[in-house]
């Protein structure tokens, strides 16, 4: 009988799944396709578990944010037991999928490996896409004529159109921030895994992701990337690593004389200068910035007292907003998919409120915390800077730092008393 080895197709589908998303392949929702072929691997993996134990802080999590989605669907118009049924299935799947296994099964070498080859593949198809398009030539690789998921009703095309108009590219992904978040958490695996035998070759790798991200002209990837290498050149500072610090003294520089090359461009110039435009945060000008950082947060502190303890409602809280007249005197606008955008850690102030921002806290972040290591460390920071800078709070994008480093801490520091699954 053909033993089917689940950890490797389950950590396949987990880094694949982000890169066709967005796209409606086969008439199905792909967070519901996925979470269902997921759930199914799950089964199969515990199926010879003769044990099964939830940690109580999973069941008293897992039981706020019921009930806090309920809530949320409750305040929307499709309030149907059908739809209140449906979506309350998805989101269990979904949690046990993400949140309560993921970090378990997922085999983390192949993971490394084959996440790495992905993120160095498409920074090297970013940055050709930016070197054409500075030749005039430029190019979209979002396939044509597919439709795209969720609530979108454009094709592919008109995002391809929009690339090739705009000048910012971003390989296979809808937007450059989207391929940014998808790849800044392999960067901090190249940076601070300590892996003695590969240093030069990991910080080469590191610096051409770096260069791919600068190329999505990404506000998040430019910054998130410097942030990283600020932090990386702190440790290395505080280890008095002298074999490192060598590679960094070469590396850093050259990677400024290439950076120096690009800004002789007028045109790389003027972008970067637009780009900081768009982070001008203050209330009058409704910008990118003001949408993705300071938006969730003014919105949270307009909601009431009980709003703030208990949230909004997972999930739903943009119906809140819309139907509190928080959203329109925020935005002018009360466009439900504009209002309920907001930066992830806001969203979940909002969504959960005090509580279960709390309980999801010392749930995913206890252990990492006390972990003392420097990669869960660098994770943990960049899941902080997705978190702080754009809306994944619970989508794979931003739970995959956490999975990374809950998986490290589960497998390497041996805490098996104190995780939500014991066998």
């Amino acid at each position: 009988m053909l033993k089917i080895s689940i950890p490797p197709i389950y950590t396949f589908l987990l880094i694949i799944f982000p890169l066709i998303n967005s796209y409606d392949l086969i008439g199905v929702s792909p967070v519901l396709l996925f979470s269902v072929l997921e759930m199914i691997l799950v089964m199969l993996w515990i199926q010879n578990r003769t044990i099964i134990r939830l940690d109580r802080r999973i069941v008293i999590y897992l039981a706020y944010m019921l009930l806090s989605a309920t809530i949320g669907i409750l305040h929307s118009e499709q309030n149907s037991l059908y739809t209140l049924g449906i979506k309350i299935f998805l989101y269990v799947i979904t949690f046990f999928v993400f949140y309560v296994f993921s970090w378990q099964i997922i085999d983390f070498e192949y993971a490394i490996k084959l996440y790495v080859r992905i993120s160095v593949i498409l920074s090297v198809l970013v940055i050709i896409q930016f070197v054409f398009s500075l030749l005039g030539r430029g190019f979209s690789l979002v396939p044509p004529g597919l439709p795209l998921a969720g609530e979108n009703v454009v094709s592919s095309d008109t995002i391809r159109s929009a690339q090739m108009t705009n000048n910012r590219y971003s390989t296979f992904f809808l937007e450059p921030a989207h391929q940014c978040e998808y790849i800044l958490p392999c960067l901090a695996v190249l940076l601070f895994r300590d892996s003695y035998k590969k240093k030069g070759k990991n910080l080469l790798r590191a610096m051409l992701i770096t260069i791919g991200l600068f190329c999505t002209t990404s506000s998040i990837g430019i910054f998130a990337s410097i942030i990283l290498w600020i932090y990386f050149s702190v440790v290395l500072i505080r280890r008095r690593d002298a074999s490192w610090m060598i590679y960094l003294l070469i590396i850093v520089p050259l990677f400024l004389l290439i950076f120096s090359f690009f800004m002789r461009f007028e045109y790389i110039r003027t972008n970067i200068v637009a780009r900081l435009a768009v982070l001008d945060i203050r209330n009058t000008t409704r910008t990118e910035g003001f949408r993705r950082i300071r938006y969730g947060w003014l919105c949270f502190g307009e909601l009431g007292v009980m709003q703030k303890i208990f949230g909004a409602g997972y999930k739903n809280f943009g119906y809140y907003l819309a139907e509190s007249g928080i959203g329109y005197k925020m935005m002018g606008t009360n466009d439900l998919q504009l209002i309920s955008y907001t930066n992830g850690l806001a969203g979940m102030f909002i969504g959960l409120g005090l509580i279960g921002t709390f309980l999801n806290l010392r749930l995913f972040l206890g252990d990492c915390l006390k972990s003392k290591n420097t990669l869960v460390y660098g994770l943990l920071l960049t899941w902080g800077l997705i978190m702080a800078t754009s809306n994944s709070f619970d989508d794979i994008v931003g739970v995959m730092p956490l999975i990374l480093a809950m998986n490290i801490v589960f497998h390497h520091r041996k805490i098996k008393d104190r995780i939500n699954l014991a066998v």
